[in-house]
């Protein structure tokens, strides 16, 4: 038994390592863990991937009470997280199909260049708008006009060729293959990432169970389609399959991924890093996967799913995450719950500060993690359920163990 966990621990060790010494290191954002020690019982260990936008600390009151409750836990990066943002997943066009020539010639345009960089995709945690007086159409007709006008007829063909492919590959997950040809795409590293830090903890006691928030929902449900039946049970909060849009522009998402595959703006994010719009088609292609039939099918074998939402999410679309969670990879074992629209929690259905209702989310998240059960009823009730393990005294121990890789 102490071998296995010295095995897991110079692996993370090692992969901590090569976070923090990189020159683009993103400050905070590298892996940390918390084990039990040799002899003492445990549950399993339960990996904890942090939202698209976050960094593993933010994961930092799940990880302390699930150890606190006799569960491992280990919370590494999302794929490319742990360095600057133009390290993470991208879609982009590619220079010799007219990327570079387009999007100098939208930036040039005053009216395209002042959308490009109104849009909000809602990396920030903020609904999806555009600037005022946007109209969908009206800025997709101009735009194609700017492009037909400035570029060959060949190349200008060749663009729309492109941008048809990445809207039906969104769509319909199988033809992500042919996207290569005209897009240099890296998106499913958030799946062989996910799957490789599974096999981080493979030697520790117990089975390995999966908790994931936003984006962090696309590795959980990777770690566990592709760790040949490692994963025995996945919590996911506010799974990310994508973006959501206003009702009034429900084509506003392709508008959103041609601007974020033509690299028209940065996002920043305050104190911490600035991310190119490539990332946001990576997400959805990468999001869109969690459609697949053949990933459905990986997922029932081998693992439990217990998916949370909150009704008015706008950040990512619930109907299509509740596709996946109650009509994809559901298995008898499976639960779900939606907190009602007029909680006004929007993207945060995860144990936040913003969540009113994390004490209960917890004690839930450990009940279904230890016993493949939950209770619903006890969702809303904020002081918590009292036969649970207390989410507010949690030995300091736990929380000097996370420590560990910080």
């Amino acid at each position: 038994m102490p071998a296995a966990y010295d095995r897991a621990t110079r692996t993370i060790d090692a992969y901590i390592a090569s976070t923090t010494a990189d020159a683009q290191a993103r400050s905070g954002a590298q892996p940390f863990y918390a084990f039990h020690g040799p002899g003492e019982k445990v549950y399993g260990t339960a990996l904890v991937f942090h939202g698209g936008f976050g960094k593993p600390a933010d994961a930092v009151k799940t990880t302390t009470y699930l150890h606190a409750n006799r569960w491992n836990v280990y919370a590494p990066p999302l794929a490319g997280h742990a360095f600057e943002g133009t390290r993470w997943p991208s879609t982009r066009l590619r220079g010799e199909y007219g990327g570079d020539l387009a999007r100098q010639l939208l930036l040039a345009d005053p009216l395209l260049g002042s959308i490009a960089e109104g849009i909000n995709n809602g990396t920030l945690m903020a609904p999806v708008h555009v600037p005022d007086g946007f109209d969908y159409d009206e800025a997709m007709t101009r735009a194609l006009t700017v492009l037909r006008e400035g570029m060959e007829p060949a190349a200008y063909d060749t663009l729309l060729d492109a941008f048809e492919l990445l809207v039906t590959a969104n769509a319909y997950p199988s033809k992500q293959a042919s996207l290569h040809k005209y897009f240099e795409t890296d998106h499913m590293r958030y799946a062989t990432v996910a799957a490789a830090r599974v096999m981080d903890v493979v030697s520790l006691p117990g089975p390995v169970v999966v908790v994931g928030y936003s984006m962090g929902g696309v590795q959980a449900l990777y770690a566990s389609a592709w760790s040949d039946g490692l994963v025995s049970r996945a919590v996911l909060y506010a799974p990310f399959v994508d973006a959501a849009a206003p009702a009034e522009s429900p084509r506003l998402r392709h508008l959103l991924q041609a601007v974020g595959a033509l690299d028209l703006y940065d996002v920043p994010v305050p104190n911490d890093t600035t991310i190119p719009s490539v990332m946001l088609p990576a997400a959805s292609l990468v999001g869109h996967t969690l459609l697949d039939e053949d990933l459905h099918a990986a997922v029932r074998r081998q693992t439990d799913v217990f998916c949370v939402f909150a009704e008015d999410d706008n950040m990512a679309d619930v109907t299509l995450g509740l596709r996946v969670c109650r009509d994809g990879v559901a298995s008898a074992g499976s639960r779900s719950y939606v907190y009602p629209a007029q909680l006004e929690l929007g993207h945060f259905a995860a144990p936040s500060p913003m969540n009113p209702y994390s004490t209960p989310l917890l004690q839930e998240t450990w009940r279904f993690l230890t016993t493949g059960e939950i209770r619903a009823e006890q969702m809303l009730n904020q002081s918590g359920d009292a036969t649970m393990p207390s989410v507010d005294e949690m030995p300091a121990m736990a929380r000097s163990h996370l420590a560990r890789g910080a």
